[in-house]
């Protein structure tokens, strides 16, 4: 049975909350008036957040080649034996892929699908669970990676859908 690991992040206060085996659960989860609230142990009352402040983000289930977790939102580095290329981990019909980011400098590109997204964004992007873990390495994600995003517009673009 898998383990389920996840992050939250808390868009007012732009905050990554861990909960997994390392993290002190400082903060659950309820079922209040039928809106899923995120709150802090102690501070019911006073410190909840409800899920229009929040975006949950499951573990896709592979670690980098630091043994770190990869979570959805992260952007990933994904090597090979003569270069390498940014990748940003997101659903997309329904399971976790690894989508090109195209404006970051790559060097090589090879067995990656291609569509086109409904507002007409052509992009490539790998199936994550086909891709070597050791030739991954987290570099940063959507919400805190300020450098990254601002050479991206397809990066910007995810931001803007998430509402961030």
């Amino acid at each position: 049975m898998k383990n389920y690991n996840f992050r939250v992040w808390l868009k007012y206060e732009k905050k990554l909350l861990y909960f997994d085996k390392k993290s002190s659960f400082d903060y659950y989860f309820l079922n209040f008036n039928s809106k899923f609230v995120l709150c802090k142990y102690d501070e019911l009352y006073n410190n909840y957040f409800e899920d229009k402040d929040i975006i949950v983000m499951e573990d896709i289930g592979l670690k980098d080649r630091n043994n770190n977790l990869i979570y959805l939102g992260d952007i990933i580095k994904k090597s090979y034996y003569n270069g390498f290329v940014y990748l940003y981990i997101t659903y997309f019909q329904l399971k976790p892929v690894a989508i090109v980011i195209p404006e970051l400098p790559y060097e090589y590109v090879i067995f990656t699908k291609h569509t086109c997204l409904n507002d007409g964004t052509d992009i490539h992007y790998y199936d994550v669970y086909q891709c070597e873990t050791y030739d991954l390495e987290i570099v940063g994600n959507i919400f805190e990676s300020k450098e990254l995003i601002k050479k991206s517009k397809l990066l910007q673009k995810f931001r803007k859908q998430l509402k961030l």
